[in-house]
């Protein structure tokens, strides 16, 4: 979701700086709305990679800690081997 809203923004930006680079006679006024969008979109940009940093770095922390307690629980082959050992089965 976050991906697609911060490529849409891109799109955007890249839009309309085509758009100002293609139309030498644009006027002040213009000018100053493209610069306001494409700051807007940078902005948009900024915040949505930040988030998915955030996310990313969330999810590692929560692969970590389940690797970890996968690695110090014993399976459920050494489970089994353990009650067969245990009850001679």
């Amino acid at each position: 979701m976050g991906a697609a809203k911060e490529e849409q923004a891109k799109a955007e930006a890249t839009h309309l700086r085509t758009a100002a680079e293609t139309q030498p006679s644009i006027s002040a006024e213009e000018e100053d709305n493209v610069k306001t969008a494409c700051e807007a979109s940078i902005k948009t940009i900024r915040k949505y990679r930040t988030k998915l940093a955030e996310q990313l770095k969330h999810n590692r922390e929560v692969i970590q800690k389940n690797t970890q307690e996968t690695h110090a629980s014993p399976s459920s082959t050494e489970q089994l081997q353990s009650a067969q050992k245990r009850y001679a089965i």
